[in-house]
């Protein structure tokens, strides 16, 4: 089918609603109805670029577009280099809204959603005109899936996600970066700074570099969305390490990172390496056998809130599924730092 590829013409739209897919036709059906489901006063529009699918996402967005002739859909192809970075750019060179909300197509909205993000962003820019983003919790959708509903929640674990805003409720107001799965943003502040070309971490860069320009995010509880967790362990450790390579770029193009991408690739190395270290000077044992020990106590605590939270005797694989996940996560981070190529 025909995508279109040409500047849209003048719209008069209060949000421009961006979802980037690529090869989403299982996934972005659930997520395209709860948008056409939104209670908003205002006019919005949704624009939704497309990476080249080759397994029939566009004519599923298509059969939506035609049931649906009184919303405002577009679908853009995307131009560039592919990277998650580089189609939320073409959203941003396509919206014609004020502001612009983004979320993903393996997720579902409130019916409030829209209006929860947009209330909240109006209301703190009234009190700080710095905020120039909110982004809202990530909550995992139901699922009868013993194996989805055992990640969803360990990455709502402070070991499981690092401490994410958005996986993990946090008290702060302000913080330092929202997930793109849930959030909104002053569309001048979005032209003016831009995602960089990444394949992962594109959100955390952008949202990094709007705090160092002087702007504010805030994380607000109000705006819902509802995640979608593929549940394959082998899929999970697989995401993660592409997660890892993701900070890998971000740091390499920025110098920042966050916390969690060093400090899990270092733990790994001292595990894998640091007995070493132990042979050569005996009182090392002590030390590398207490690190250990303190990691493994860290992992039981968290399988017991992983267990709590599913009442699921099987979700005690998250025992093994957590050191799998951090292993993955630091090497990628690592293989991504001394990569030979420069691509991001």
């Amino acid at each position: 089918m025909l995508l279109e590829l040409l500047p849209p013409p003048a719209l008069c739209v209060k949000v421009s609603i961006g979802i980037i897919v690529r090869n989403e036709a299982e996934a972005i059906g659930p997520l395209l109805e709860s948008v056409a489901q939104l209670k908003f006063a205002e006019p919005w529009e949704l624009i939704i670029v497309d990476g080249h699918s080759t397994d029939g996402t566009q004519e599923v967005i298509a059969q939506f577009q035609a049931a649906h002739p009184e919303l405002t859909i577009r679908l853009v192809a995307e131009t560039g280099p592919g990277s998650h970075g580089n189609a939320r750019n073409n959203v941003i060179d396509a919206a014609a809204g004020e502001l612009i909300a983004f979320t993903d197509a393996d997720c579902v909205v409130a019916t409030d959603w829209l209006s929860a993000l947009v209330e909240s962003l109006e209301r703190e820019r009234a009190a700080d005109p710095a905020v120039v983003a909110v982004g809202g919790i990530r909550t995992p959708i139901e699922s009868d899936e013993w194996k989805e509903r055992t990640l969803n929640a360990l990455l709502a674990t402070k070991l499981g996600s690092g401490g994410s805003a958005g996986f993990v409720a946090q008290a702060s107001r302000f913080v330092d970066s929202v997930g793109n799965y849930n959030a909104i943003y002053v569309g001048e502040a979005l032209r003016e700074q831009r995602y960089l070309p990444l394949r992962f971490g594109e959100d955390f860069e952008l949202n990094r570099r709007l705090n160092q320009a002087g702007y504010k995010i805030v994380l607000s509880p109000r705006p819902v969305v509802w995640h979608r967790q593929e549940g394959s362990f082998a899929a999970f450790a697989k995401q993660l390490y592409w997660y890892g390579r993701g900070q890998a770029n971000v740091y390499r193009q920025t110098g920042h990172v966050r916390w969690f991408a060093p400090v899990v690739s270092l733990f790994w190395l001292g595990v894998l390496l640091g007995w070493l270290a132990a042979f050569a000077w005996w009182p090392l044992v002590v030390v590398y056998l207490g690190v250990i020990a303190i990691y493994l106590l860290a992992v039981v605590a968290s399988v017991l809130q992983v267990y709590r939270a599913t009442r699921d005797w099987r979700s005690l694989v998250s025992l093994a599924i957590y050191p799998l996940a951090h292993f993955c996560y630091g090497y990628g981070f690592l293989r991504g730092l001394f990569a030979f190529t420069k691509k991001p």
